[in-house]
């Protein structure tokens, strides 16, 4: 049979989708595991130690990954980005041993601050060893990204999230405790690593590269601010953790990052639609197409709340008996907390894309500012909130964070690139998941969710309703489809 554009598109938008879906699944998926075959207090000490170590390959990193994404695509000179892609390299697995030396010298104060017992060490200390491995995987994603390479990335990303939940599941089943877990993740990091080389060096070929001054300035210009941003991300998604741990203990971590992960699974369907898009609108940018960077910025957006306005919908149809089937009873008490942490991360995951924007126009020093703001009121907001509120005071500091700095970051963008919303298209997509809504609502009152099958009839009986809305609707349009196309067949 021949392939239509069409087919291409379908087949690339599955691998776009997989790439982002999967570590999210897989996050997703060990919380039930941990929590069923350990306890919550050990789940609690797992989220505490990836959170950790996620601002610590931050630090790494230096944002020098984002300057692959900005600089590289539709760069001519294939000599220039072989040297360059290797000088990126040797600095982050560099940056990463000093830090992963600096943290084990701290280990101690790091185990009675955030745990309170000194019994997670060894799990700490495979992460440290873990910590060069994870970053150096995350620069060669980017490069994937970068050039194009989606079934590469989709390969490597299969094999590092499915053999890291395989070997963690065989271990907890064997009755194994948090050590292994961490055994086996480091295992699967390190052969995702050399699978991922292999790949990389068929494009760029090993090389001990020339520092060029003047391009390694840019990136730093570039890179730079962002990591500063990038760290005051990780405060506003991650530091509660942290905060929680302190002031409570691992128990009340396990529960709030339970249910974060939990509302991630829903929106991380929605978010894939951004997947490659800094590329893409840097490969416009350079290409000097920039009068199409609105339209295809708009598109990007759309896609996002054709799909996130629903999962927001839905969760709150299912999400109570979703947990108490995942999990215990510590989940379903905490059910308040919930929607706040699905509607913090549904409007800051969509808003935030406007970033972008001011990453194209070089002004990532914006970006900076106002990601400082968030993170100093986040901070705060968590310091008064968490002692008096317990978990649901981190989920309130996350929300009101969330929704402020959004809408400064939109303004921000207005400025550089104006970019008409389509309300009328958002009015149709929230119309159409009411809708689904008061139908699930209904027909709940008559048959209650008591089973893992008849959860899963919910979800899917909701996704047809929701579709056969939508196309009533007319939200799904041509040049919608047009500018998705492009993005693939750049």
């Amino acid at each position: 049979m021949e392939k239509t554009p069409h087919h291409s598109l379908g087949i690339q938008s599955a691998m776009i989708l997989a790439v982002q879906f999967l570590p999210t699944l897989k996050s997703f998926l060990l919380f039930p595991l941990i929590i069923k075959f350990l306890d919550t207090a050990a789940y609690g000490a797992y989220s505490q130690i990836v959170a950790l170590f996620g601002f610590v390959s931050v630090l790494a990193l230096l944002g020098l990954n984002v300057a692959i994404d900005r600089f590289f695509p539709g760069e001519r000179d294939q000599r220039r980005v072989r040297n360059d892609f290797w000088l990126i390299t040797i600095i982050t697995l560099g940056n990463s041993v000093i830090l992963a030396l600096l943290l084990y010298s701290i280990r101690d104060l790091i185990l009675q601050l955030f745990f309170r017992t000194f019994s997670y060490g060894f799990p700490f200390l495979l992460a440290l060893i873990a910590l060069p491995f994870s970053n150096l995987y995350q620069l060669f994603a980017n490069s994937f990204i970068a050039f194009g390479r989606s079934r590469a990335l989709t390969v490597i990303v299969f094999f590092r999230n499915c053999s890291e939940l395989l070997l963690i599941t065989a271990i907890l089943i064997a009755g194994m405790g948090l050590d292994a877990v961490f055994g086996m993740a480091l295992l699967s990091v390190f052969l995702t690593l050399v699978l991922a080389w292999w790949f990389v060096v068929q494009r760029l070929p090993f090389q001990v590269p020339v520092i060029p001054p003047q391009r390694l300035r840019t990136y730093l210009t570039t890179g730079l601010p962002l990591f500063f941003a990038h760290i005051t991300y990780w405060i506003i998604n991650s530091s509660d953790r942290l905060i929680i741990g302190y002031f409570l203990d691992l128990r009340s971590v396990g529960i709030y990052s339970g249910l974060y992960n939990v509302a991630n699974l829903f929106i991380a369907l929605a978010s894939f639609t951004f997947f490659g898009s800094l590329p893409f609108l840097s490969y416009l940018w350079n290409r000097k197409q920039k009068q199409q960077i609105a339209p295809a910025f708009r598109t990007f957006f759309n896609y996002y709340w054709l799909l996130a306005i629903p999962a927001f919908f839905g969760m709150l149809i299912v999400g109570r008996e979703a947990l108490l089937f995942l999990s215990n009873t510590d989940f379903t008490a905490a059910f308040a907390v919930f929607p706040v942490l699905v509607l913090s991360i549904l409007l800051y995951a969509g808003l935030s894309f406007y970033d972008y924007i001011l990453i194209l126009h070089q002004k990532s020093s914006t970006v900076l500012q106002w990601t400082s703001i968030a993170a100093v009121v986040n901070l705060i907001a968590n310091l008064l909130l968490v002692p008096r509120l317990g978990i649901l005071g981190a989920a309130m500091a996350t929300f009101l964070t969330s929704v402020g700095y959004s809408l400064v970051i939109y303004s921000a963008a207005q400025k550089y690139t104006p970019l008409r919303q389509d309300y009328l298209h958002i009015a149709k997509i929230i119309l159409a998941s009411l809708t689904m809504f008061a139908l699930a609502l209904f027909a709940k009152q008559f048959v209650p969710i008591s089973s893992i099958p008849m959860l899963v009839l919910y979800i899917f009986g909701g996704m047809v309703i929701y579709a056969v809305l939508a196309y009533s609707f007319q939200i799904h349009r041509g040049i919608e489809v047009r500018y998705l196309r492009m993005v693939f067949q750049r």
